[in-house]
């Protein structure tokens, strides 16, 4: 009897232990009463919302647009097209790519523009009636090429004033003002502004020459399309007071290289320079070397000249 009750006694004993190791490993729940009480119920939801705060951010990948505004739009979104802004040199190329079959169309209209597109590209319009500007040009005996000449009737004149750059620097310094002229002469070319009744003719008449050569001439199919837009960038520069007529347009080494020449001093001739800066084909007989040619000041001017393009307005 003694033995049974003592065995009995040490059953209920482990019983409880284990009873109590269940409860305190929290596999066996427990009876837990709530408190519902309205200032326990606040003091709940308060503990829940810092618990919450507390979890750790899921972070979302990178999405799609359709993903982030639904299938619907996927079809109608077009990203917009990144405008590749060139410099230098590198848009000058490019001009005279644009301008080999046809003139670009500015967004602001210069006046020169329908001028250039009759008489940049062959030999069947031949007058240049520019308002004040006159002259014509014809097929020269070197492979071709343009020849300017002007009556000199056209500008009160007695006799034809030379057509080569070092003589009409010669005649533009007359004005006495770079800047101011440069001025009148882009105005021309851009707006259509005459240039001015009172003029000296002898400056006329060469502000005049340098219009049809850098405008009409110079950029003709046979010789170096797209240059004319070089010519209004250095216009500009001259405007500004930063250049000056000899700097850019003399034939040993003007900045505007298509005028250059052998006869004036320069190494290489203004064709070959122009080929070899801009980048065109070389003829077999070209020997000078981009280095010799290019001039930061080149390049500069080149930069600041517009596309001549939907993306730009010169």
């Amino acid at each position: 009897m003694n033995a049974y009750t003592e065995k009995n006694k040490d059953s209920q004993i482990k019983a409880a232990a284990n009873t109590v190791s269940q409860k305190q490993s929290g596999r066996t729940p427990t009876l837990q009463l709530v408190d519902n009480r309205p200032e326990a119920v606040a003091q709940r939801k308060i503990q829940e919302s810092i618990s919450n705060i507390s979890k750790p951010v899921q972070l979302l990948g990178k999405r799609t647009f359709s993903q982030a505004f639904g299938d619907d739009y996927e079809s109608e979104y077009e990203p917009p097209r990144k405008k590749v802004k060139l410099s230098g040199i590198d848009r000058l190329h490019r001009s005279y790519l644009r301008n080999l079959h046809k003139k670009a169309k500015p967004v602001d209209e210069r006046a020169v523009l329908n001028h250039q597109k009759l008489h940049n590209y062959g030999f069947d319009n031949k007058i240049i009636n520019f308002g004040n500007v006159k002259g014509d040009f014809y097929k020269g005996p070197f492979v071709n090429q343009p020849y300017l000449r002007i009556d000199p009737a056209d500008y009160g004149l007695d006799a034809k004033p030379k057509t080569n750059y070092d003589d009409i620097i010669k005649g533009l310094e007359r004005y006495g003002d770079d800047a101011a002229l440069a001025t009148i002469i882009y105005n021309k070319i851009k707006l259509g502004t005459e240039l001015p009744a009172d003029m000296n003719a002898t400056v006329k008449a060469n502000a005049s020459l340098l219009i049809q050569l850098t405008q009409f001439i110079e950029p003709h199919e046979t010789r170096i399309p797209g240059v004319d837009k070089l010519a209004r960038s250095f216009l500009k520069k001259i405007a500004s007071g930063s250049m000056t007529f000899k700097q850019v347009f003399n034939r040993k080494d003007g900045l505007f290289v298509v005028a250059r020449a052998t006869g004036g001093g320069s190494k290489y001739g203004g064709q070959e320079a122009g080929r070899t800066l801009i980048g065109l084909p070389p003829k077999k007989s070209d020997k000078s070397q981009y280095h010799e040619i290019w001039k930061p000041e080149i390049d500069a001017a080149a930069a600041d000249m517009s596309d001549s393009s939907d993306e730009e307005n010169d």
